[in-house]
């Protein structure tokens, strides 16, 4: 597939590659001291290999320091730029910790303790310590091979930041894919502040590119992306893969992409009484959330104070996209209707009768929203105005 990645002038994207290629060369190292299939005592394993894998890891983050402090000026110098470097970067201040600034080595004893743990409570419990060892040890191996991505992609972009800031430019969000949906709704905005925060989460390979606001340089344009053209790149199993089936097709049925991929964050299932489980979600559902107005007109939500929250919320369940198509059942009226109803249209007023520019579904969802009422009424049922 083509991605927004693929955009970047040879210069920029030569980093990538190497940046890459540093962290692949150390995954492939640590497989080999944590060797899959081959679970150690971890006692033994931290004496035999832990100041090893410190050294490793201390040498791959130099060699993504100094790619990072080069390929900040190589960005700018294709962009045209003449804003230099005010003072010259200390790179071994940027390795032998982590992100959170903690001791690399850190990393190597807490997964051998990880391990450990689950041999010591398994024959605390009477079963046998080796097995759980066992058990544990491909699954310790992933925890700590994304941890120690981590430190590397966090050490290239600490120093691209300090690098940016003694030049006095902002940067580009990228992707390096494949990149999941968290990343891609994030992916094509610009920093002014070089300093300003990277989320990320475990294992994030998404990276900056040093952007000079003043040239505007043609071949830079194109990384200020949205998600949903990334989202566009792929086939339609790549992206029931990618983002879940009913997610991806609220997508292609006209939602929001954020507003899909952010309902995530306080996604639940509820079950009433009569046992029926509902997947539903809190996200935009406080006083000034987007899907609150909806609720508030759709269903006659009210705010109020939810137990264990700080903040009222509606009363009203806020539907997550799977819900709604378990609910439509193949329908696409029905489908577009309940998407509407909780929020999860940008394009559409909570009453679809505005005559605003910026809200040109109307049309659409107010035609699919009476046909959904008319297909329900005949199976008996109610749906609110």
């Amino acid at each position: 597939m083509t991605a927004p990645l693929a955009t970047l002038p040879r210069s920029v994207s030569t980093y990538e590659d190497a940046r890459a290629e540093v962290i692949r060369d150390l995954l492939v190292y640590l497989s080999s001291i944590w060797p899959p299939g081959q679970p150690m005592d971890p006692r033994e394993w931290f004496e035999k290999y832990a100041e090893g894998y410190t050294d490793a890891v201390i040498l791959a983050q130099m060699e993504a320091a100094l790619l990072a402090a080069w390929s900040v000026g190589e960005a700018l110098a294709a962009q045209g730029s003449t804003k230099n470097s005010e003072y010259p970067l200390d790179i071994l201040a940027f390795t032998s910790t982590d992100g959170q600034g903690r001791p690399v080595m850190g990393q190597a004893y807490a997964s051998a303790g990880m391990v450990g743990a689950a041999g010591a409570g398994a024959a605390a419990a009477g079963a046998s310590g080796s097995a759980a060892i066992a058990e544990a040890w491909p699954i310790v191996a992933m925890s700590l091979a994304r941890a120690t991505q981590t430190i590397i992609s966090d050490t290239s972009r600490s120093v691209k930041s300090a690098e940016m800031v003694s030049r006095n430019v902002g940067w580009i969000r990228t992707l390096t894919p494949p990149s999941c949906p968290r990343c891609a709704i994030l992916a094509g905005k610009f920093h002014r502040n070089p300093t300003a925060g990277f989320n990320r989460h475990p294992g994030c390979d998404c990276t900056q590119v040093p952007y000079d606001e003043d040239r505007k340089h043609p071949d830079f344009q194109g990384l200020f992306v949205e998600p949903k053209d990334y989202f566009d790149t792929m086939n339609q199993t790549e992206q029931d893969k990618w983002l879940g089936k009913a997610n991806a097709q609220a997508v292609r049925d006209g939602a929001d992409f954020n507003q899909v991929i952010n309902a995530r964050r306080g996604m639940s299932t509820v079950t009433d009484k009569f046992g029926q489980r509902t997947v539903v979600t809190t996200e935009g559902t406080s006083k000034k959330g987007w899907a609150a107005q909806y609720l508030r007109k759709q269903y006659g939500a009210k705010l109020e104070k939810q137990p264990g929250s700080r903040y009222r919320q509606m009363n009203r369940p806020r539907l997550m996209p799977e819900e709604i198509y378990k609910i439509a059942d193949g329908d696409r009226d029905i489908a577009m209707n309940l998407l509407h109803k909780n929020g999860f249209y940008l394009d559409a007023s909570p009453t679809l009768t505005s005559k605003m520019s910026f809200y040109p579904r109307e049309r659409e969802l107010a035609e699919a929203a009476k046909r959904a009422r008319q297909k329900l009424q005949a199976r008996g049922l109610k749906l609110n105005s």
